[in-house]
């Protein structure tokens, strides 16, 4: 490190991309992208320059990791403009036809980045790569480590970054300049517990004595040969699809979270019981994406942005579909209302503030097996990102759908997993259409099984119409 550079404040590593950091030092990459399709012209200069001025703008994008011999972390800015990171352009329009398979190839184009642990003191934690391909069609790929940015923020980065550059294309500023992240995040309201983290940990300890995590199992299947991740799509594109599912759980005062929820544990359940696989306690982590909470007399139902709450069940719980889904809507709104997704979002910023104390060979292995609870299945639904408001109210469309001179057609996404954990999904609503977005580590599931098994969860879903 410089010294010249040591001259710049530093500043301190915020919380959660410090517990990612405790994730990625047991070997699981904190890499993850975003890939947009474009058609249209596209112009590579200003996409370049429109990124160095948007990465100007994040400080957190420009930084440099310092590890302390007292267990802190510390990030310190870089100095030129020319130690941003640049776009990197790749020409395919040689190519004859586009791949079959789109999410394949850009995931074998970024493999290396996706699978690489990164050396913070010595790495960028962004990269950007622009897939130029036949037919005015393009593909630009935004790379990151989660110490630069998360599932919210990096949207809203690529927000500014599209901003900038249809300005800078068309002369005009864009009509979605100040278009929300996505529509849970839309309000300006602030959060509130209706329970202390005491006593979170007093029902959370006789919880685990009478569902001790340990009894959570995985889907038996076979690992792959190799590592690395397994990015799986379900795409619904008819419209009245998504209403249905959408009314068929609202009768029961739910969402569509839940519904993918109590799906996704009669799949692991069916997909266990043929191959002899015990499942007795089936632990999943829900994490809710609904608007904040207002005040203590309008918190049911509602949760904080990405706020997780673990909803257990047993054998006879999943014997009967339409009670294991009331099981999952009123388990949620009930640790909700009580504010336990709120007290474990304190809890773990608490244990990650002590472990500051303890030299980094303890806190690693202390920390880690705290955060990396063995659980079955995780659900993130997203919401619909970029939402179009109407009278402070989302209306289910996209507001992003041009850029420049350029058409947004579809997002292709990869994400991580853990070790304890390696499989998840995410739910998203892009121009109308519902992903279902399956990340699944190969380091414990072959990527047969990851197919079949998604497919399954997606059989689910529709038998509850």
């Amino acid at each position: 490190m410089s010294s010249e550079l040591l001259k710049y404040s530093p500043v301190k590593l915020d919380l959660p991309s410090e517990g990612l950091l405790v994730w990625e030092h047991a070997g699981f990459p904190q890499t993850d992208y975003g890939a947009f399709s474009f058609q249209g012209k596209c112009e590579p200069e200003a996409l370049n320059r429109a990124l160095l001025e948007a990465q100007v703008r994040w400080p957190n994008f420009h930084a440099n990791l310092v590890l302390k011999r007292s267990g802190f972390f510390r990030v310190h800015t870089w100095l030129v403009r020319d130690e941003l990171n640049t776009l990197e352009v790749r020409d395919f329009t040689g190519m004859e036809a586009l791949p079959d398979d789109l999410d394949a190839w850009i995931y074998k184009q970024m493999e290396h980045e996706v699978d690489h642990v990164h050396d913070l003191t010595r790495e960028y934690p962004a990269r950007f790569v622009l897939f130029l391909l036949p037919g005015d069609q393009c593909i630009f790929v935004f790379s990151f480590h989660h110490v630069a940015a998360d599932g919210v923020n990096f949207y809203d980065f690529l927000k500014t970054a599209f901003r900038i550059y249809h300005r800078n294309v068309t002369g005009s500023e864009p009509e979605w300049a100040d278009v929300a992240v996505f529509h849970s995040v839309a309000g300006q309201v602030t959060p509130i517990s209706a329970i202390s983290t005491w006593d979170f940990l007093k029902y959370s300890y006789m919880e685990n004595r009478k569902y001790p995590f340990r009894q959570a199992i995985q889907i038996a299947s076979t690992p792959n040969t190799g590592t690395g991740r397994n990015m799986i799509r379900h795409i619904f594109e008819d419209p009245s699809m998504l209403t249905a599912l959408r009314k068929r759980v609202r009768r029961e005062g739910g969402t569509l979270s839940d519904l993918v929820l109590a799906a996704s544990k009669l799949a692991i359940q069916e997909w266990n019981a043929g191959r002899g696989a015990p499942y007795e306690i089936m632990y999943h982590v829900l994490a809710v994406n609904q608007r904040l909470r207002r005040d203590a007399r309008e918190t049911a139902a509602q949760g904080n942005p990405m706020s997780g709450v673990s909803i257990p069940s047993c054998s006879e719980d999943r014997r009967d579909p339409e009670a294991l889904l009331r099981l999952v809507i009123e388990s949620r709104k009930q640790k909700m209302e009580q504010g336990h997704d709120i007290a474990w979002a304190r809890m773990s910023q608490m244990l990650l503030r002590v472990g500051r104390l303890l030299p980094m060979s303890v806190r690693y292995d202390l920390l880690r097996h705290i955060f990396d609870m063995k659980i079955s299945f995780f659900v993130t639904n997203l919401g619909v990102v970029w939402p179009r408001m109407d009278r402070g109210r989302p209306t289910g469309e996209t507001a992003i759908t041009r850029v420049g001179d350029m058409e947004l057609v579809d997002i292709h996404s990869n994400v991580g997993t853990t070790a304890r954990n390696p499989i998840a999904l995410i739910l998203r609503t892009f121009r109308g259409k519902l992903y279902m977005i399956f990340a699944i580590g190969r380091h414990g599931i072959s990527d047969p099984d990851a197919r079949d098994f998604s497919r399954l969860v997606v059989d689910k879903v529709l038998g509850y119409l």
